[in-house]
């Protein structure tokens, strides 16, 4: 029943285009569109996941991405959308013979489309083996003019591998590391790391899924190009060709709440940046204060450069156990046999620093630098309002300090370390 739908939608060209705008991070603008598909409103198909289930059962995969390419073209041709075109493409079609024989070439010429304007998305439904393969397919079409972008990535089989490989000049970061990104310090690690990677390689990073204020404002502050989401613009089958003003209005303030991104564009680095402890999270294990001293000796046997575990009780950080210590008070057998059914809150340092994710890393640097010597080595937690975040440590901070102030002597105006508003109290002793 469902075969012959999918053979009724192929033979009555019943797919329509939808587009979502992609906009740049910094500005507003929208710098192009991605191309999606919808089956017939009233068909089981009518979602692009169910529609391509059906076909890829029957064998009819590349049939029917033929057919979305060209009604995603001959829409975005007929209402001459500015900026470019992210076309989805998978890597089994990319490598059909049809493929490389200029196919996509020809349509877009007819269509008075520039090959320049026209990003080749590369969707993963099944994992790639051909590497190799794929690698001239990706470079036939860039000798052709087009651009290309790898979707999901962190969610596909092997997308890490197809960044290295074909070195695109996009890579968008599945909606899973964006959505819920203020709560979760991992998803805020990988997006920082992915980040990182983009600028080394020369790699333009789109965030996609952002269907959040606060979502749209942390990838914005991490450095992030572009993205796109829900909150930003909804996919629509005649789309706005500038962003709603409130967005605009959104991403142009000036007060970023979690930390600086020092932004270098054509036109310098962005103003008025405040770079603060959010931006030093890192995930460590933690413990629970009725945890046995035994199962945090077996943490950090296990874990040779775990060298702190902060133990938290209902999201609240009680305090610290370090590696040197625990070893020290378990040195004999007696001792660790004696320790090892207690509580680890027995060897936990009570007072560790605790600081706010909003505390700018000025007002961190002057509190490490009056603190006790040992909270140097040991680190400091990172809060969001007292809930627990992470933790930070000494060696990122400077470094971090470091390179923005190696950014600042290039830009002198472009960055603040200390901000006038920083809040009385948002650093706590305990």
């Amino acid at each position: 029943m469902l075969l012959a739908r999918l053979q009724e939608i192929l033979a009555k060209q019943q797919l329509s285009a939808l587009f979502q705008p992609i906009v740049g991070m910094q500005n507003g603008e929208i710098i192009g569109y991605e191309g999606l598909i919808r089956g017939p409103s009233d068909s089981p198909l009518h979602a692009p996941m169910d529609l391509f289930k059906v076909a890829k059962a029957n064998n009819l995969t590349v049939k029917v991405e033929h057919m979305c390419r060209r009604v995603v073209l001959e829409s975005f041709a007929r209402l001459a959308l500015p900026g470019k075109l992210f076309l989805n493409v998978s890597p089994e079609a990319l490598l059909q013979p049809d493929a490389t024989h200029g196919e996509t070439l020809d349509s877009i010429q007819r269509l008075g489309i520039s090959p320049e304007r026209l990003i080749i998305e590369l969707t993963e439904s099944q994992p790639t083996s051909d590497y190799e393969l794929l690698r001239k397919a990706v470079t036939h079409y860039r000798n052709m003019g087009f651009q290309i972008a790898i979707d999901d990535l962190g969610e596909g089989f092997s997308s890490l591998r197809l960044w290295s490989e074909l070195r695109p000049e996009y890579v968008k970061i599945d909606m899973h590391f964006i959505q819920g990104i203020n709560r979760d310090p991992v998803k805020l690690q990988f997006v920082r790391s992915i980040q990182e990677i983009a600028q080394t390689s020369g790699t333009v990073v789109i965030a996609e899924g952002i269907e959040t204020q606060i979502e749209m404002l942390i990838v914005r502050d991490l450095g992030i190009a572009c993205g796109q989401g829900y909150h930003i613009a909804r996919p629509h089958s005649a789309p706005a060709i500038t962003l709603a003003s409130e967005v605009v209005q959104s991403l142009a303030r000036d007060d970023r709440h979690y930390f600086a991104a020092d932004v270098i564009t054509s036109s310098g680095v962005s103003k008025k940046n405040i770079a603060t402890a959010f931006r030093l999270v890192r995930v460590v294990p933690i413990a629970t204060p009725e945890m046995p001293n035994h199962a945090v000796h077996a943490m950090f046997h296990d874990t040779p450069d775990l060298h702190v575990i902060p133990v938290v009780g209902n999201g609240i950080v009680l305090g610290l156990i370090t590696r040197a210590n625990l070893l020290q008070q378990c040195a004999s057998p007696y001792l660790k046999e004696l320790h090892a059914e207690k509580a680890c809150t027995l060897f936990m340092d009570c007072q560790p620093i605790i600081v706010d994710q909003s505390t700018t890393l000025y007002d961190l640097s002057q509190t490490i630098a009056v603190a006790e010597r040992h909270h140097l080595f040991n680190g400091f937690v990172i809060a969001d309002q007292g809930q627990y975040l992470g933790m930070g440590n000494a060696q990122d901070l400077i470094r971090e300090m470091a390179r923005i102030e190696h950014v600042a002597e290039g830009f002198p105006d472009a960055l603040m370390l200390r901000s006038p508003h920083v809040a009385s109290g948002s650093l706590n002793h305990h």
